[in-house]
């Protein structure tokens, strides 16, 4: 499930992406396990899988990310950022999960270039 929430960039952006989002980003990666299937990513036509990216490939990239956009809905329970790898039209939910407060967790990922691109924490 995709939400639609309002990002705005600048303001404190770019940033680091902060240790509270890094938690959350390893939760999520960590809910797929250790021998959870590759998440493709697509060629120029969009048809064509050119690479695969594993669990291990989404974990070592949390710690060097960017966060360029930040949610402005106000609501106190979102907590969704985009980051330096997002590109309007290329990033798609690559995995979803629930925390243990009800709240939704999404981790988008670039299909083309196989990077994390948003991380979306939402109650529904």
């Amino acid at each position: 499930m995709t939400f639609r929430v309002k990002i705005i960039p600048g303001g404190r952006c770019p940033r680091s992406v902060s240790s509270v989002e890094k938690e959350f980003l390893r939760f999520g990666i960590g809910s797929i396990g250790e021998n959870a299937n590759p998440i493709p990513v697509f060629g120029e036509d969009d048809s064509t899988v050119v690479n695969w990216i594993d669990r291990k490939n989404l974990e070592s990239q949390v710690d060097s990310l960017m966060v360029i956009g930040i949610c402005q809905c106000g609501d106190p329970d979102c907590h969704t950022v985009q980051f330096q790898h997002y590109s309007p039209g290329l990033s798609s939910p690559a995995i979803q999960t629930r925390l243990k407060d009800g709240r939704s967790l999404s981790i988008f990922v670039n299909h083309k270039s196989g990077l994390i691109s948003g991380l979306q924490v939402v109650m529904e």
